[in-house]
């Protein structure tokens, strides 16, 4: 699991909440959050980490860091080391 990906289920299930209902809450789709906690996904967007800093309460900043190239400026970012 990536760094990022535990930060988003730590806060889930701190709040009692279904990777759907987690999603809904972020408005996000619930394959980003299914996706991130099985470790299937291998690229979030920017649009991806504005809501869920949102969601989550934290800055973007603090997503990002968590990421291992940071904010490349690209459109789709590698969220792991091997994407």
């Amino acid at each position: 699991m990536t760094p990022l990906a535990q930060k988003v289920r730590e806060f889930r299930l701190a709040n009692g909440l279904t990777p759907s209902r987690l999603a809904a809450n972020f408005g996000v789709a619930d394959s980003l959050i299914i996706g991130l906690e099985k470790g299937l996904r291998k690229y979030v967007t920017r649009h991806d980490i504005e809501r869920l800093a949102k969601g989550l309460g934290v800055p973007e900043e603090e997503l990002w860091a968590l990421i291992p190239r940071g904010n490349s400026g690209k459109w789709y970012i590698a969220i792991t080391t091997g994407a």
